[in-house]
């Protein structure tokens, strides 16, 4: 579904999307999206302390995997996308990814 936003993907879509968009040369997606699912899980349900369900085990383990998918996040940001931009919008875009 396209939005004016962006794209939106359903949750139990997200992996076979993946899956594709490796094939297609986006290297570490499959692992990104993966990751953000297992954090989605966590939102809603919680740790899985036991690793009874193979969720994330502890709130320090979920602190992990955000500051992972932000340094993936901009990784590529600074590789494939801001090349791309140019004046006060890259600098603001560089300022923000500061706080990364």
């Amino acid at each position: 579904m396209v939005s004016q936003k962006g794209i939106m993907v359903p949750t139990t879509k997200m992996q076979p999307l993946a899956l594709k968009l490796e094939e297609l040369g986006f290297k570490g997606i499959s692992s990104w999206s993966d990751k953000a699912l297992l954090l989605h899980n966590y939102q809603y349900n919680g740790p899985d302390p036991v690793n009874y369900y193979g969720g994330i085990v502890s709130e320090e383990v979920a602190k992990e995997y955000v500051k992972l998918l932000l340094k993936a996040t901009k990784d590529y940001l600074e590789r494939y996308v801001l090349p791309h931009i140019k004046g006060k919008s890259l600098e603001m875009i560089r300022e923000g990814l500061k706080l990364i």
